[in-house]
């Protein structure tokens, strides 16, 4: 047996594992395994537009992403289907650090709560429709290895979501090419129902632990999957505040801008249950508790990547979730 069979094998092994199917945890879903669908989808010919079944999309979704951890740790695979939009979509360099002229401080649990407790006292501004719109922007870190040839490169995307309250509705993927176009897909849905978030700390603490967030990394990923999908009006937007407040290792790294120019005030949280050491990073508007950006960033160890460190290797900024007619 060569050495690519024994590598093809223990990836499939990973990936048979992972199988939500036979293996229903649902750890192994992240905003990055979303976008990675979302950037292959976009990466093929357009299909017929049809429904497709949320376990079937979430299947996919985590499959892809085991894939890719697989390619990234064992050499000699292959990435089948080419890269999305290929001929025009790598970008040569992550995207720079985002800097506070502040030091990491202290406190960061108790500047949460506080900024829970203003936002808690603000009216509704989300909207009273029936329809869930969540709009955003994102790069995240695409990695194929040939053989000992690693290539890294930073795939932008606009991403549009809108869902009814019985799950039905549209998400719709823009990539942005080197030379100024666009590939546009959209994806139907008909998934669960969904609600509305929960405004008690005990309900959002039940709503978010169905994300198994086992360490502080995935606290902070169930917290980002949740306003991917659904907005939050004041009361949930104090609740995840303090649930974030909860969140062992929790730092602020002060007052800084996130990817759209925003003033906010970041939280962090480090970990390596990725596999690699790296910094989790939310921006928070400390008038109204919104969560404007999300950043995922390699601190000390590349791993097989091709990038420099520090590294961003993914970012979601949200441009606005309301509840729309």
């Amino acid at each position: 047996m060569t050495r690519n069979d024994v590598a093809e094998d223990r990836a499939v092994a990973l990936l048979r594992a992972a199988d939500p199917v036979t293996q229903p945890d649902r750890s192994t879903r992240t905003p990055s395994s979303e976008a990675l669908l979302a950037r292959i989808v976009a990466g093929r010919e357009p299909l017929p537009a049809r429904r497709v079944a949320p376990a079937r999309s979430w299947v996919l979704a985590t499959v892809v992403a085991l894939a890719v951890l697989a390619l990234v740790a064992l050499p000699g695979l292959r990435l089948l289907g080419g890269w999305p939009g290929d001929g025009g979509t790598a970008v040569a360099a992550t995207p720079p650090p985002l800097v506070s002229a502040e030091p990491v401080r202290a406190g960061a649990a108790q500047e949460l709560r506080a900024i829970a407790r203003r936002t808690g006292r603000l009216p509704d501004d989300v909207g009273a429709g029936a329809t869930a719109a969540v709009d955003y922007v994102s790069w995240s870190l695409f990695t194929r290895v040939d053989g000992v040839d690693v290539t890294s490169r930073v795939v932008p995307q606009e991403v549009s979501r809108r869902l009814g309250p019985d799950g039905t509705g549209t998400t719709t993927t823009r990539l942005v090419e080197d030379d100024g176009g666009t590939r546009e897909t959209r994806v139907d849905s008909d998934g669960w129902p969904v609600e509305r978030l929960p405004t008690s700390e005990a309900g959002m603490a039940a709503e978010l632990s169905t994300r198994n967030p086992a360490d502080p990394a995935g606290r902070v990923n169930a917290v980002v999957e949740t306003l991917l999908e659904r907005p939050a009006g004041p009361a949930a937007r104090a609740a995840i505040l303090r649930w974030l407040a909860d969140t062992r290792g929790v730092a602020s790294v002060g007052r800084l801008a996130d990817r759209l120019g925003r003033p906010g005030v970041g939280f962090t949280v480090e970990s390596a249950a990725s596999g690699l050491p790296t910094r989790y990073l939310l921006v928070v508007d400390p008038a109204d508790g919104r969560v404007l950006g999300y950043e995922e960033m390699l601190t000390t160890d590349p791993g097989r990547l091709e990038v420099p460190i520090p590294s961003v290797i993914g970012y979601v900024a949200w441009r606005g979730a309301r509840y729309t007619d």
